[in-house]
């Protein structure tokens, strides 16, 4: 007896766009528009330096072990970190090559850690925008003082309702969450507070 069963049919972006799904020149599909917003201008500074921590780290367990480290700026400030490691041998013996291979290797380890840090970050509704990540937000000044959203003070509000039953310590609650200064941090703190 065959028992298989069905799942109903989902229409995504690719199948709406019709019988030119894979035509992705024409202006009205719809990675069309996903294109045009990772497009543009990215500024970014790489710094190199020679990495002498881990090349004395491992000096006597891996002969002949070369490292560089590269810094990938923005705004002039530290946004990834990437290393680049080889040991010159009998095998390998070019310093060129070797040179080469380390320098592009730190190059490239810092942009996939910095992909990957945007990766981890793509799941905080709090920096995206319309399911993008909204830069200005990642590199804001870190001393400034960001406001708590309205779904942090909805959430506290509700947290509160439950929670507390003096009517006197709910208004105090009601007031330090509408004050101007209520800070997104602060909205964190208090939420812990209240599911621990």
């Amino acid at each position: 007896m065959n028992t298989t069963s069905y799942r109903p049919k989902v229409n995504y972006n690719m199948q709406i766009a019709g019988t030119n799904t894979f035509n992705t020149t024409d202006r009205k599909h719809p990675i069309q528009e996903e294109l045009l917003k990772v497009s543009g201008t990215h500024s970014f500074e790489a710094t190199f330096a020679i990495d002498t921590e881990m090349m004395n780290k491992f000096k006597d367990s891996i002969p002949g072990i070369v490292g560089i480290i590269c810094h990938l700026k923005r705004d002039g400030k530290i946004v990834s970190e990437g290393r680049g490691t080889a040991a010159l041998s009998k095998l390998n013996r070019s310093v060129e090559r070797t040179t080469n291979f380390v320098h592009r290797s730190a190059f490239l380890d810092a942009i996939m850690r910095y992909t990957r840090i945007l990766e981890a970050l793509d799941t905080s509704s709090d920096i995206k925008q319309d399911g993008f990540i909204n830069l200005d937000e990642l590199f804001k000044d870190d001393n400034e003082v960001i406001p708590a959203t309205e779904k942090q003070k909805t959430y506290l509000l509700e947290l509160v309702q439950s929670n507390v039953y003096s009517n006197e310590e709910r208004s105090k609650w009601r007031e330090e969450i509408n004050a101007k200064g209520f800070s997104k941090e602060d909205a964190s703190t208090a939420i812990q507070s209240f599911i621990k």
